[in-house]
């Protein structure tokens, strides 16, 4: 999902709403809201949300451009890239791999070509 482009979203139990760099839910049962600041491209603040504190932050391990086609996708530890993360453009086509240990990045690796 592309936090720029969208407006509303519907889930199962409630919606999404981008308000400006926020992600608002709406719970649909007791139609309370909760909030996720969009920090960048990958992080989230949460703000309002239970169980979390307001500073905590969600990350984003795998993003999606508008036509479905995947943006990237890696994993997280500790609120650190870790591993390899993969990145491909608009086309679905393979852009680079960044390969991560706590979160430095160690090396990039481009597709070979077909």
């Amino acid at each position: 999902m592309d936090f720029d482009n969208f407006i509303e979203y519907e889930l199962s139990t409630g919606t999404f709403q981008k308000v400006n760099n926020e992600l608002r839910l709406k719970e649909s049962k007791t139609e309370k809201y909760m909030s996720l600041i969009i920090s960048n491209d990958e992080i989230l603040v949460a703000k309002n949300v239970k169980k979390l504190k307001p500073k905590d932050t969600l990350v984003v391990g795998m993003k999606y451009y508008n036509n479905g086609n995947k943006k990237f996708q890696g994993k997280w530890e500790n609120y650190r890239k870790e591993y390899s993360w993969q990145y491909w453009d608009e086309n679905g086509n393979e852009k680079y791999y960044i390969n991560f240990k706590n979160g430095i990045p160690i090396d990039t690796v481009k597709p070979r070509k077909k």
